[in-house]
């Protein structure tokens, strides 16, 4: 695949695999070790560790598969994306609580959306960034 259909895939990938975390640690009986990478509960912070965890996940799976774009500008990219995720929907979920009170598919709007601008801001980043002679040669 080429790194743009990484992309769109990794936006399902996030997504969907974030969802599928949400139920992880009842699945686990409770089991600590998945408490602290899955969610717990339904504060904020636990939605967070959905979108980060299937976001790092992802970023390895493009390592290993996708070698269009070096690995040093992937990874900033990547960083960049789960930055612009989580602070998407802290920052919305903060914004629309002032009006109203938590809506179940808004929320699910919300995570879609933060995935989505953080893909792109991925991508854009990854594929456009040059790579600098001192990070070549560590590479």
């Amino acid at each position: 695949m080429r790194f743009f259909q990484w992309e769109v895939f990794g936006f399902f990938f996030v997504f969907f695999l974030g969802a599928l975390l949400h139920t992880v640690y009842e699945w686990s009986d409770g089991n600590p070790i998945v408490g602290a990478l899955t969610p717990v509960n339904e504060s904020i912070w636990e939605h967070l560790k959905m979108v980060f965890l299937s976001g790092v996940v992802l970023l390895v799976l493009e390592v290993i598969f996708c070698k269009e774009i070096r690995i040093p500008a992937l990874i900033l990219g990547k960083t960049l994306g789960k930055y612009i995720m989580c602070s998407t929907i802290l920052g919305g979920l903060y914004l629309y609580t002032l009006f109203i009170h938590h809506v179940m598919i808004v929320d699910i709007l919300l995570m879609a959306i933060a995935v989505a601008f953080g893909q792109l801001v991925s991508c854009f980043v990854s594929s456009r960034l040059e790579v600098g002679r001192t990070v070549a040669i560590l590479y």
